[in-house]
């Protein structure tokens, strides 16, 4: 299972929130997942967590092992101070910001269903460029022809913006 199967749970509330209690055994009611940072920096911003009688906002950042925190430097890095809540397959070791203040850790592991885990590993694992390419022989032949003409039509119009454009631009070249 990799760190972004994680992710992904994690922005789609995924798994199992009854009886969520951090690494301290503090109840947690999670609001807001927050919106997923693609860039340099933790994994999702503006998440809304209430732990205990208190709601934090801040940053989440989700890792395999709650150990990988320390192998990836984080504990040196202020861009991870604003981190609320460590998300875990296996919360394996303590984690804290660059200033000593405790991360609390939500474990992940046996809060996921088996099935989304087994579909997971099953995409992951596909050999095809396409992973679903073998149902395409179910999909009835109206649909298939449907479907491929909109994606030529699509590809049409793209192509003709850009010709549009760069004629727009050659155009004001010549005046």
């Amino acid at each position: 299972m990799k760190e972004e199967f994680l992710q992904y749970v994690w922005q789609y509330q995924l798994f199992d929130k009854k009886q969520l209690l951090c690494s301290d055994q503090e109840k947690i009611t999670i609001l807001s997942p927050g919106y997923r940072n693609d860039h340099a920096g933790p994994d999702f911003h503006q998440a809304k967590i209430k732990i205990g009688a208190l709601t934090f906002v801040g940053d989440v950042e989700i890792h395999y092992y709650s150990g990988d925190w320390l192998q990836h430097g984080h504990q040196h890095n202020k861009a991870y101070d604003n981190v609320i809540l460590h998300v875990v397959w296996k919360d394996n070791q303590t984690i804290r910001t660059t200033s000593g203040e405790l991360i609390p850790a939500i474990e992940l592991s046996g809060r996921i269903k088996k099935e989304l885990i087994a579909k997971a590993e099953t995409l992951v694992n596909n050999i095809n460029e396409i992973p679903c390419s073998h149902h395409i022989e179910k999909v009835n032949e109206i649909t298939r022809l449907n479907a491929v003409e909109k994606a030529v039509l699509y590809r049409l119009e793209e192509r003709s913006e850009k010709i549009y454009h760069k004629g727009e631009l050659i155009s004001a070249r010549n005046l």
